[in-house]
């Protein structure tokens, strides 16, 4: 399992990754809640789905989850013998365009000729 999280940071492997969520588990995210849910599911062959989900966790401390810290995720699952599992991961943190990526968007978006 590769999983790139929300800062860049890369884990590889599954007991990497275990030891890594195990941590946090016991620390910072103990008795935190994921909210959340599924945006998208599409099937690339018979043995390869893409999942796209969206989620924000709340801490045990916190009355609501700060929208600020919404993510979206990507997921990779593959099917090996009947069984479905996740092989890639990636959390990104949902913000508001900064002004170089609205200038970027601008640019990138084509101009409509005027009308005659």
């Amino acid at each position: 399992m590769d999983y790139v999280a929300f800062d860049g940071s890369h884990i590889q492997g599954r007991q990497a990754n275990a030891e890594a969520h195990q941590a946090l588990f016991d620390g910072v995210l103990r008795g935190s809640v994921l909210d959340g849910g599924m945006k998208s599911l599409r099937f690339l062959g018979p043995d390869v789905a893409l999942i796209h989900t969206e989620g924000v966790i709340k801490l045990r401390w916190q009355r609501k989850a700060p929208k600020g810290r919404r993510s979206i995720q990507t997921t990779v699952a593959v099917k090996r013998d009947g069984v479905w599992y996740f092989t890639a991961f990636q959390n990104t943190r949902i913000q508001p365009p900064n002004a170089f990526a609205r200038l970027m968007l601008r640019l990138m978006t084509p101009k409509r000729s005027a009308a005659r």
